[in-house]
């Protein structure tokens, strides 16, 4: 079933109930307003010679009138392929030189890629205000039935990318069926209602208008969550009685820090939400203390599988405090439903299976506590990427079923809760053995006087980089003893790389670079 129906059946519901209120412009839209735009936009597009399974690249900012778009496309069955937040230009050239859209949509800052790009001055130009360079398919003026494109679980819905956070991103195709189960999953995870939601994740916004929320757009520039004007994104959320927001860490604690320093709450909050980079527990403290009335969840997921375990902040125990300082790694929670989790043994980049029956993973699952590579199944899992050379070395086959490797090492512990200890591809392994970095990330995380921190090893030397808090010095000997397990050689002090997307996932690239530089110079 086309995924959009989840937004018809809700205007059908309860058509007068707002959807969306864009706190910039200062404007609504009803469900029953959204529906008929959206109608709108997918008969303007398809009078323009578009037809199901072409793809049209996004190029413009988040506004309403990007949604209504969105919308529009998906109800006529096209692609929306939305790059990752944050892409420089060269990122998103790479992205059209090897998925070249039939159209782009485009507005703002946006035109300057369409400029810039000489594969795109072959698509096809539409836009979302009148102008003489692209068709406006918000104004104009078409007449439609109403139709949704009838699609089949199996085709596809979007084109988006992972992070990139350990290499160039790589594209995807969710489809109907996996969009689908990916909002059942996070409405089983999150409860949306009916409420005031402010999502910065499209997949998580569409679980929200599936409840029949009211989605905020707040009208601030969110492409980078850490530097974004968190000030202005409280009272925003104050004037407009936000009770659920769900956002990266880096703009949660963003948030916390601004409301901290003020000390102001937001006692309307009922729910605080944060994935797609490590939550790590201070987090959860800030929050606790800015959003007195909320609940606290860590949702630990991929663009490839997401949800795949949830943590209530409330359910983290005085134990399990002192086994994450001591060096356990993080707390993840507990598996989400309909996901088959295990945790298997694994080298970097090898290859597993393919095995004849489904549940092989299952069965080569390693006992509790011993640490392994978390792999994901369910209908919720994107089975492939679009590059299938990219399977190689994230995809196992188990009969009918594709497992997904999440690239993320961890353990299960004798309850059946999830721990992470670390990316795959930031595994230090040396003369005196193997250290997996989220060990020491979580643990350091604790540390008053820091920001982020993150740790590689390069020509046999542990290096640990130390984003200190504004106006703190580092205390070099607590910050050893802290995390005495680790052997490390040298600290240095320095901004943490962090991915384009959520400025929270440690870019391992870009800091096996910089390590290597003080490595030379021991």
């Amino acid at each position: 079933m086309n995924v959009a129906r989840i937004i018809c059946g809700r205007a059908a519901a309860h058509p007068e109930r707002i959807a969306f209120v864009d706190a910039g412009a200062g404007r609504t839209l009803s469900y029953a307003a959204l529906d008929a735009a959206s109608a709108r936009v997918a008969a303007a597009l398809r009078n323009h010679g578009l037809r199901p399974g072409d793809t049209v690249l996004i190029a413009h900012p988040v506004t309403l009138e990007l949604y209504v778009a969105l919308i529009g496309m998906l109800r006529a069955g096209l692609v929306p392929a939305i790059p990752p937040p944050g892409a420089d230009l060269g990122a998103l050239a790479r992205c059209v030189l090897a998925y070249p859209p039939r159209a782009v949509l485009a507005g703002g800052i946006g035109w300057a890629a369409v400029a810039a790009i000489p594969a795109l001055r072959r698509a096809m130009r539409f836009a979302t205000v009148g102008g003489p360079f692209a068709f406006d398919i918000i104004h104009a003026g078409v007449a439609s039935d109403g139709e949704v494109v009838a699609r089949d679980d199996g085709d596809p819905a979007m084109l988006t990318f992972t992070s990139g956070s350990t290499g160039t991103p790589k594209a995807m195709l969710r489809s109907h069926g996996v969009a689908h189960a990916q909002i059942d999953a996070l409405a089983a995870a999150l409860a949306p209602c009916e409420a005031t939601s402010l999502c910065t994740m499209p997949i998580v916004l569409l679980a929200e208008l599936a409840a029949g929320a009211t989605c905020l757009l707040p009208g601030i520039d969110l492409r980078r969550p850490a530097r974004a004007d968190a000030a202005q994104l409280a009272a925003r959320m104050r004037a407009h009685g936000v009770a659920r927001i769900v956002a990266s860490p880096a703009l949660l604690t963003n948030l916390a820090a601004a409301l901290e320093a003020r000390g102001e709450t937001l006692p309307a909050l009922r729910l605080t939400a944060s994935g797609g980079a490590p939550v790590m527990p201070p987090l959860a403290a800030a929050l606790r203390r800015i959003a007195p009335n909320a609940r606290i969840l860590a949702v630990y997921g991929s663009t490839e599988a997401e949800p795949i375990a949830i943590l209530d902040a409330a359910d983290v125990t005085p134990d399990d405090h002192d086994a994450m300082r001591g060096g356990a790694g993080l707390l993840a929670g507990v598996p989400c439903a309909p996901g088959r989790i295990a945790v298997v043994a694994t080298e970097r980049g090898a290859v597993f299976g393919p095995f004849a029956e489904d549940n092989a993973p299952l069965r080569l699952a390693l006992p509790p506590r011993a640490v392994g590579e978390i792999v994901v199944a369910g209908p919720h899992v994107v089975p492939h990427f679009l590059d299938r050379a990219d399977d190689a070395t994230t995809k196992i086959r188990a009969g009918a079923t594709m497992w997904h490797r999440t690239g993320d090492l961890g353990y299960r512990d004798e309850t059946g809760r999830l721990w992470l200890v670390g990316r795959v591809a930031g595994t230090i392994d040396d003369a005196r053995g193997t250290l997996e970095p989220l060990r020491v990330e979580c643990a350091l995380a604790y540390r008053p006087e820091i920001a982020r921190c993150a740790i590689a090893g390069v020509d046999g030397m542990r290096i640990l980089l130390v984003e200190p808090l504004p106006n703190r010095r580092i205390d070099e000997r607590a910050i050893r003893a802290a995390v005495a397990f680790a052997e490390i050689d040298r600290v240095v002090t320095g901004p943490v790389p962090v991915d384009p997307r959520h400025n929270a996932k440690v870019d391992y690239a870009a800091l096996q670079r910089i390590v290597r530089r003080y490595a030379r110079v021991a």
